[in-house]
């Protein structure tokens, strides 16, 4: 497995143990094991800095849907892919490919044709 998708994972686990469980910052840092990956390192601190702009964001692109209202681990990937695509360091459809990728091993049956639509959508938005 390439170490990009390992640290893209690795943010979902992050985002994931932040949200559910409410974990301070630097203890669910360590806890995942974030220690030498730059890409991981700049989504999360990306996240942390722009949650509420982040979450806007996804919000306007789940039309009928509300963000508290997806389970934690859509929440999570959704989060990661757009901090990424707003990052803008990578192809957009690389981003793309790679969290409907993360969401087909964590997430629920549906959930890679739901995570492509929003991050899609987010795409074709920029």
């Amino acid at each position: 497995m390439k170490s990009r998708t390992i640290e893209r994972m690795k943010v979902v686990q992050f985002l994931y143990s932040l949200d559910f469980k409410g974990s301070d910052f630097e203890q669910t840092f360590e806890l995942v094991g974030l220690k030498e990956e730059p890409l991981a390192k700049r989504l999360i601190e990306y996240y942390i800095q722009n949650e509420d702009a982040v979450n806007i964001i996804i919000q306007r692109n789940l039309k009928s849907w509300k963000l508290n209202r997806l389970n934690y681990t859509d929440r999570a990937i959704i989060r990661a892919g757009t901090c990424e695509l707003l990052l803008k360091e990578t192809d957009k459809a690389v981003i793309i490919n790679e969290f409907v990728d993360i969401s087909k091993k964590y997430g629920q049956q549906e959930s890679p044709f739901f995570i492509n639509g929003i991050l899609d959508s987010f795409y074709f938005l920029k």
